[in-house]
């Protein structure tokens, strides 16, 4: 695949979301800002794609198409698989019992076996961390070569010495800039999210959808 020099770094990939709380958006957000193609599938009728309400501060929604989609009707299952097979990555944030009971099963998303061994290990280093303040941990592990971050609320973020000086918060909801930055390419601000289901047709027909299907799927009310 060839790329333009002027386009965003990751322009060309295709990654399907699923719409959930938690770090989930953020990685899509980051991966819309990068170029990639994000698809987000929701819940037809869903108020608030991040919980935040206010359409201004829904940034971690931003520069996604948007795909309704009732994952508790018969058929809607095979529409998510049928989008993920022609996708280059995923992002769930679903308990395994519940994707068995969608008839989205670990199996038919790919090998999940490294996942289950990660509650163990996280309960033991969330036991480990709770023996001192984060400030401890800061103190220990700023100045060394471990992958390390403290964790800091909205404001202490925004407030960090490294986050002025580079400017990453903008406007006056102090909403994360595209990062990383190149020097090559462009990543512009993306505008805000749209709506629950507003590009549901075109992401079906771009994914080799036919009419009939199209119209099947949302006259039984599996895409709205």
């Amino acid at each position: 695949m060839q790329y333009e020099a002027s386009a965003p770094p990751l322009d060309g990939l295709r990654i399907i979301e699923f719409a959930r709380l938690g770090p989930g958006p953020f990685a899509g957000m980051m991966l819309a800002d990068m170029g990639v193609e994000v698809i987000r599938i929701e819940r037809p009728g869903a108020a608030s794609p991040t919980g935040q309400g206010d359409p201004a501060l829904e940034f971690m929604a931003r520069g996604r198409k948007s795909l309704a989609l009732n994952l508790k009707t018969e058929g809607a299952a095979d529409v998510a698989l049928r989008l993920i097979e022609g996708a280059d990555g995923l992002i769930e944030g679903f308990r395994l019992a519940l994707l068995d009971r969608l008839g989205l099963s670990a199996s038919d998303m790919g090998d999940r076996s490294d996942r289950a061994n990660w509650p163990g290990i996280r309960r033991k280093l969330t036991a480990l961390f709770l023996t001192q303040p984060r400030d401890y941990w800061t103190t220990l592990l700023q100045d060394s070569d471990a992958c390390f971050a403290p964790v800091l609320s909205p404001a202490e973020a925004a407030d960090h010495p490294h986050a002025r000086a580079r400017g990453i918060f903008k406007g006056p909801h102090s909403q994360p800039m595209p990062a990383p930055r190149f020097s090559g390419s462009k990543t512009p601000l993306p505008g805000t999210p749209l709506a629950p289901g507003a590009n549901s047709r075109d992401v079906l027909e771009r994914a080799g959808f036919t009419a009939e299907e199209i119209s099947h799927l949302f006259n039984t009310g599996v895409v709205s």
